[in-house]
């Protein structure tokens, strides 16, 4: 069991290929309680996605299903793997099974490690999988449908807006990021993407107030330094774009662009 423990605390640090030794040491440790065994090989699962390792982390759920059949969690994780896989209609279907038992069930419907009910993960891997079939239109009204449960989804609405830009709907793709920088405003990729947004807009001005922010937040960003000495050259101010050009190549001095 401590094997287990520490696989557990490796997994919350990131620290997959150390959890995935711990827990596989765990399992041949010595003869654990069956719904030890299968939370386990979920665990090791878990772990082995994080991996992309998606082949061997489904024979590892598939077995902690035989050992406890009842593991509700478990389904989603296949599903995860199914998708890494890419058998985008497979995995749907283990979802909406899924949703369907932790709906009835949703104290069953939690990931170890996690505190909330995961109906809101699994509708954002569904609305992924509609996605790479192609069908924006379902996968975006079941991103919607997230956000009407979980409105402080980050996953949601950032591939919403990713969607409303692909549509050119720039004034929703924007909204969606603004929202996202509400409660995380340090977060560097929401203020790219926001002042990418703008950019096809053609507001460039916003765009270079969103990098400039972003750039608060995470003074030493690459992407963040890079396009903004872009639109510093578009509007010709070249000594703000070397400046800006200068920190980048500080920051790394090996960026060719």
């Amino acid at each position: 069991l401590a094997l287990f423990h520490l696989g557990e605390a490796q997994s919350m640090m990131a620290e997959h290929q150390e959890a995935v030794e711990c827990y596989e040491k765990a399992l041949r440790a010595s003869q654990l309680p069956a719904v030890v065994t299968a939370v386990i090989l979920q665990n090791l699962g878990g772990a082995l996605i994080k991996l992309k390792r998606h082949d061997e982390a489904l024979a590892k759920l598939r077995r902690a299903l035989d050992v406890d059949p009842g593991l509700l969690t478990v389904h989603l994780l296949v599903a995860s793997a199914l998708f890494g896989l890419r058998k985008f209609d497979k995995a749907e279907k283990e979802i909406l099974a899924y949703i369907a038992r932790a709906e009835q069930d949703p104290k069953k419907a939690k990931l170890m490690l996690r505190h909330e009910p995961d109906i809101p993960v699994a509708m954002v891997l569904l609305a992924k999988c509609r996605l790479a079939q192609g069908d924006t239109a379902k996968g975006e009204e079941t991103l919607k449908d997230v956000l009407r449960i979980a409105p402080s989804s980050a996953d949601a609405r950032i591939l919403l807006g990713r969607i409303a830009f692909q549509g050119l709907r720039f004034t929703d793709a924007a909204t969606h990021y603004e929202a996202l920088l509400k409660s995380s405003p340090a977060e560097s990729l929401f203020w790219f993407e926001l002042a990418k947004t703008y950019v096809a807009a053609g507001a460039d001005v916003k765009a270079i107030a969103a990098l400039e922010a972003g750039l608060k937040a995470s003074p030493d960003n690459p992407e963040l330094l890079r396009c903004l000495g872009i639109l510093k050259i578009k509007q010709k101010d070249f000594d703000g774009a070397l400046g800006i050009y200068q920190k980048a190549l500080a920051v790394d001095p090996k960026d060719q662009e």
